[in-house]
């Protein structure tokens, strides 16, 4: 049991960890700045450094800050990107441990004008967001979303996805925060149930009527737990 984990840097934000707790490592991402020396390494957890990627390998008179990195550890690869490099090209990797190196897998063409681009790898498939800072309240918004496939390289637009019951969920939220090989899902309990009301149950075949019936029973649930009492 370990209370506590020296780091062999100074990390603030913006960081990936993987814990691996039978060799007693972790492989920790930080994205670039002027007072970043590596941007991936694996430590013990003495905080004793084994391996890593300096910073100046693969990116050069840094004098900016990123955003995060993203290493989202959905596959057998560990994949790295930086995010954000304002009007920067990119590319995504995957780091190999036993070479100590990044691979880079494709290049990222950033369009600039306050845009952000996510990358979420699946086994098969690569999704590609593009979103645009509206400057109010840190929104963003989707402006193209593209899925890719990984053996043929062709790929298609795409506005969001729908679950058998009929519901669409189309924020940008759905393809940037994913969770292991899951998608979670951002939205207001009001803005569900109102979806969850608006479908056209005479589409459904038995099974989505059933999955739709469990839906509104779990949010009646909700929502009785939400009235004040007294």
């Amino acid at each position: 049991m370990y209370s506590s984990i020296p780091l062999c840097e100074f990390v603030l934000y913006g960081n990936s960890f993987k814990v691996d707790s039978q060799k007693e490592e972790i492989l920790i991402t930080k994205p670039v700045s002027p007072q970043t020396e590596y941007i991936l390494w694996i430590q013990d957890f003495s905080g004793n450094r084994k391996q890593g990627i300096p910073m100046a390998d693969y990116y050069k008179d840094v004098t900016y800050f990123a955003g995060y990195t993203m290493t989202s550890f959905r596959t057998d690869h560990v994949d790295f990107y930086m995010q954000y490099l304002g009007n920067k090209d990119e590319y995504f990797y995957h780091y190999i441990p036993e070479e100590n190196i990044l691979s880079p897998v494709f290049k990222l063409q950033n369009p600039g004008d306050f845009s952000f681009v996510f990358i979420n790898e699946l086994p098969g498939q690569f999704i590609i967001s593009q979103t645009k800072d509206m400057g109010i309240g840190n929104d963003l918004t989707p402006t193209t979303q593209v899925i890719i496939d990984k053996k043929t390289l062709r790929g298609f637009y795409f506005t969001g996805f729908e679950l058998s019951s009929g519901i669409v969920f189309n924020e940008y939220g759905a393809t940037t925060r994913m969770l292991g090989p899951y998608f979670t899902i951002l939205n207001f309990g009001s803005d569900i149930i109102t979806k969850i009301k608006s479908v056209n149950t005479s589409t459904l075949s038995n099974e989505q009527k059933k999955e739709l019936l469990d839906l509104k029973s779990y949010w009646k649930v909700k929502i009785k737990m939400m009235i004040p009492v007294g």
